[in-house]
């Protein structure tokens, strides 16, 4: 029976008076450290079988981990040259017509 079995792990988790002082502690992921990609596999392959798509093995997993970190920085570079265009506009713009990019998102 699923409900005994949750109320069993329940009963198995610390009560919140016993976890008094705990803290966490952040770790450096590491694709290729295996216990860290075990895990991102599992986690990766529940929320696979929840949306229905296909599941990945370890090494495609870590295929894909790899590709994160420079696609996060090539969006990163992106965002910072047009954010630094609209700075060149508003540097090259004479200070009486600034007015017009103040509050630019209101109608």
């Amino acid at each position: 029976d699923v409900d005994s079995e949750a109320n069993a792990i329940l009963e198995a988790l610390p009560k919140p008076s016993e976890l008094a002082g705990f803290q966490l502690r952040p770790i450096e992921f590491d694709k290729d450290i295996d216990d860290h990609m075990l895990f991102v596999t599992a986690c990766s392959n529940l929320r696979a079988l929840n949306y229905q798509i296909p599941t990945e093995d370890t090494h495609r997993s870590r295929a894909i981990a790899g590709k994160i970190i420079p696609a996060i920085a090539t969006t990163t570079a992106l965002v910072t040259g047009l954010v630094c265009l609209e700075m060149y506009k508003m540097i090259g713009t004479p200070r009486k017509e600034l007015s017009k990019y103040f509050q630019g998102t209101r109608s």
